[in-house]
């Protein structure tokens, strides 16, 4: 870990706040390092996952310490929007916990390297799969680099470091958005 958050500043106020008082580019190396809340209200209805919600196997941004996600509902007839955890075998993600929302469940983790998450797309849902996300960030890097293949698994690392991803990865990527568009278009 780049920054130690026990020695940093801790700013209560959201990010839009946090913005506002900073200016547009929060994220600065210049600047001496700070934490920071995000609290969204979510609602997933179908497509959820293909384009949003992640848009596949990923760790959340470099900069985020811990994120948490509590679920406020029990979506009904819904096929689809598990969060998934995955490990990583042989340089590889490997589905490793799948957990479906339900009013009251809360799942917490630390977003390094290896946090490899996604959520399972919504193809059918009645109503919206509805969540409180709350995300504590730093204004600069906070995870050390790791190899470039690590890296690589996550699209929102891979593209800081100036790589295009795997070729497979690209083409599930473009599979999924006309998946979306075609559901989009059904609802």
């Amino acid at each position: 870990m780049l920054v130690d958050p026990f020695r940093s500043n801790l700013i209560g106020t959201p990010l839009e706040t946090v913005i506002q008082s900073y200016g547009k580019r929060v994220h600065s190396t210049k600047r001496s390092s700070f934490f920071y809340p995000r609290i969204d209200l979510g609602a997933g209805g179908a497509g959820y996952g293909l384009n949003n919600g992640g848009a596949g196997i990923h760790t959340d941004n470099e900069t985020r310490l811990i994120s948490i996600l509590y679920y406020v509902n029990t979506p009904e007839k819904m096929k689809g929007g598990d969060h998934r955890l995955y490990e990583i075998a042989n340089k590889s993600p490997l589905l490793h916990r799948a957990i479906s929302p339900k009013r009251g469940v809360m799942i917490a983790s630390l977003q390094t390297n290896y946090a490899l998450h996604d959520v399972d797309p919504i193809i059918t849902i009645d109503g919206y799969r509805k969540a409180f996300y709350i995300a504590i960030s730093c204004n600069n890097q906070l995870w050390t680099r790791e190899e470039d293949w690590l890296m690589k698994l996550t699209k929102n690392r891979a593209g800081e470091l100036g790589t295009v991803p795997p070729l497979p990865i690209r083409i599930k990527s473009k599979i999924k958005r006309q998946l979306s568009k075609i559901l989009q278009k059904d609802v």
